[in-house]
C-alpha cells in the first residue's frame, strides 16, 4: 500500500512594509544623531562652556545650564534641593553645595553624572555651585578644571577667607590667608601640595593631593600650616 507523502509545511517570510522599514532604518540614525550634537556640543571651542543640572536621574526632567557661580539656586527654573544628575562640559568642573552661598556638605564633579545619591550632596539637595571652566568658552584663563594651584580656607568645610597659590610659599605671614590660619583646602584637578608647620619649609609636614574638608582631622593640625609646595602637572 502506497501512503501519499505528507505536505511539508510552508515557510512564511514576513517582509515589513515600507513605512515599518523607514522607522528601523531611522531610529538608530536618529539616535546616533542626537549623540553627534550632543558630542559638537560638548566639545564646542565656541559658545559658552559650562554645567547642565537635572530634576531627576539619568539626565531627565526640567534642566538648567549654568557658566557662572549661583549662591542661592532657589532663585532659578531648576530649584533648591531639585538637582538629581549633572552634565559637565569638557574642561568644566562644578561643585555643589547643599547649602546656599556656597556652604554645607559640597562634591566636585568634572564628567557626567547620572545619579547625585552616592555623592556627600546627595539627590535634591544642592542649593548653590560654583562652576570653573577652562578653555575658549570658559569663565577661567587657568590651566586646570578647578581653580587654580592650592586653595586654602580659614574655615573648615572650605569656608571663611581664601587665597589660591600657583606657586610655593616660604612664609604665610602676609598673604591674604595668613599664618597658622588654614583649616580646609582645595586643589586644582592634576595639582598636589605639601604642607609645613613651620616657615621656609620646616617643622611637620604633609603631603596632599586631595581636597581636605578639615585640617584638624589630619596629622598637620588646624591652623598650624605656615608655608607650602605647590606641584601642578599641566592638562593635555
Amino acid at each position: 500500500m502506497n501512503e501519499t507523502p505528507s505536505a511539508k509545511p510552508r515557510s512564511f517570510l514576513v517582509v515589513p512594509t515600507l513605512a515599518a522599514a523607514m522607522v528601523l532604518a531611522l531610529a538608530p540614525t536618529a539616535s546616533a544623531q542626537r549623540d553627534r550634537d550632543d558630542e559638537r556640543r560638548r566639545d564646542r571651542d565656541d559658545g559658552p562652556k559650562g554645567v547642565t543640572l537635572f530634576e531627576d536621574e539619568n539626565f531627565r526632567g526640567r534642566q538648567e545650564f549654568f557658566k557662572q557661580d549661583d549662591p542661592r539656586l532657589a532663585d532659578n527654573p531648576i530649584g533648591n534641593d531639585r538637582v538629581s544628575s549633572v552634565k559637565v562640559d569638557r574642561g568644566c568642573r562644578v561643585t555643589l553645595y547643599r547649602d546656599e552661598r556656597y556652604k554645607g556638605a559640597s562634591e566636585a564633579i568634572d564628567d557626567d553624572l547620572r545619579s547625585l545619591g552616592e555623592t556627600r550632596v546627595g539627590n535634591d539637595s544642592a542649593s548653590s555651585l560654583e562652576v570653573r571652566c577652562a578653555g575658549p568658552g570658559g569663565n577661567t584663563d587657568g590651566d586646570y578644571g578647578f581653580g587654580e594651584g592650592v586653595t586654602l580656607y580659614d574655615n573648615a568645610d572650605f569656608r571663611g577667607r581664601s587665597q589660591s597659590f600657583t606657586r610655593d610659599v616660604r612664609d604665610l605671614r602676609g598673604t591674604e590667608i595668613g599664618n597658622d590660619r588654614a583649616s580646609s583646602l582645595r586643589l586644582a584637578r592634576g595639582c598636589e601640595a605639601v604642607l609645613y608647620t613651620g616657615a621656609n619649609f620646616r617643622g611637620e609636614s604633609m603631603s596632599v593631593d586631595y581636597d581636605v574638608e578639615n585640617l584638624g582631622e589630619t596629622r598637620i593640625g588646624n591652623d598650624q600650616v605656615s608655608s607650602l609646595e605647590v606641584r601642578c602637572r599641566r592638562r593635555r
